[in-house]
């Protein structure tokens, strides 16, 4: 197999799961790279795209929130020969000769819009041969998926199989794996002792964390603040701000003479931090929950953009793996109530108990189908 991943330049997550599947590829010693799909529109439409919805992502959640319902309540606008379809499949000629002259054989899309793209593809080129596949990276059904015509479907969860037969994708297209795609280091462990010393936090302390995807999203500002009046002196508070400079600049600032709130931007040992938290506050983004999933971490739920991931929220308060916040105080008094209770962390922490690697078994699939 010679794999191409049809990547989306909106947020980190689509590529943190391209990722997680390149790996899987690289043990079988077999070719997967990946490529973000609105280039073939062209690279100017990938960044205005990629511009917008970082600042709407980061700054305007809820005009955000109210696209996504549009899209969700009215799939019609991508239906084929829409203008919406026909701009996002507008680089399915380009994408082809990219295929061919490749020379994959296995196309793998992470996102609506690719794959989409390679419906149309699929839909011109008749002569192409290719095992085509969508991987869904949020515990949701999205209506969009309706319009796609792919080999396979990957979903992280039976719950959402009806959905898929509802609107006709065959159920023997529908695979439902371990969770959502991410990166082999996440399986890796270290004892939560172990991992508190390895980034200079005191074993006997409380260690919460708390990232809001990579863009730094939310009213993380307010929310360390109302942190800051419920936290003891020996608990630990680390705020990841991710690639938003802005925010990680106004805490620095803010708190630079409370030692036991740490400001961080973008980092690279997210599984150590991790496995040396004892609650992960954060949005409820499918990748965001999915690595905390598979690291056995408690979560405390705030959701800061709403869309899609009001579904991973309910899917995880469901499980037993989280908890949910509607506000900033509530969430302080929740964290607080949480931090005093180790049997209900503990209990948290064996929501789920996964043996498997998504990514390996997305893998297995491809290779038995192809």
């Amino acid at each position: 197999m010679k794999a191409i991943i049809l990547t989306c330049n909106t947020g980190q997550g689509h590529n943190s799961v391209s990722r997680a599947i390149e790996e899987a590829f690289a043990i079988h010693s077999e070719e997967c790279s990946s490529v973000d799909s609105l280039s073939f529109i062209s690279n100017r439409a990938s960044s205005v795209i990629s511009n917008w919805h970082t600042r709407l992502y980061r700054y305007l959640p809820k005009v955000f929130d109210f696209g996504y319902n549009i899209a969700e309540n009215k799939p019609e606008l991508f239906e084929d020969g829409s203008p919406i379809r026909k701009f996002l499949v507008s680089g399915a000629d380009r994408l082809y000769d990219y295929i061919v002259g490749g020379g994959y054989d296995c196309v793998i899309c992470p996102h609506v819009f690719s794959g989409l793209m390679m419906t149309q593809l699929r839909a011109t080129h008749t002569d192409l041969d290719v095992k085509t596949c969508f991987i869904a990276t949020d515990y949701t059904f999205t209506p969009i998926t309706s319009e796609m015509r792919l080999d396979a479907y990957f979903v992280p969860s039976d719950d959402l199989i009806p959905a898929y037969e509802a609107v006709g994708i065959p159920k023997e297209k529908v695979y439902t794996i371990t969770g959502i795609p991410v990166r082999r280091d996440f399986y890796s462990n270290y004892s939560k002792p172990e991992a508190k010393h390895m980034i200079g936090i005191d074993e006997g302390s409380k260690h919460v964390m708390m990232m809001f995807g990579s863009m730094g999203c939310g009213p993380m500002s307010r929310l360390t603040s109302e942190l800051s009046k419920v936290l003891s002196p020996t608990d630990v508070l680390t705020v990841i701000c991710g690639t938003n400079q802005m925010l990680r600049k106004l805490l620095d600032y803010q708190y630079r003479s409370t030692p036991n709130i740490r400001i961080a931007g973008f980092v690279s040992n997210i599984p150590v931090i991790m496995d040396s938290a004892d609650l992960y506050i954060t949005k409820p983004g499918g990748l965001s929950v999915s690595e905390a999933r598979i690291k056995h971490l408690p979560m405390l739920l705030f959701n800061a953009v709403a869309g899609c991931e009001q579904t991973n929220l309910e899917f995880m308060v469901k499980k037993g793996a989280a908890v949910a916040a509607n506000d900033e105080s509530e969430l302080a008094a929740l964290c607080k109530e949480l931090l005093g209770d180790d049997e209900r962390l503990s209990a948290m922490a064996r929501a789920f108990d996964d043996k498997n690697i998504a990514a390996d078994e997305i893998y297995d699939i491809l290779k038995k189908i192809s």
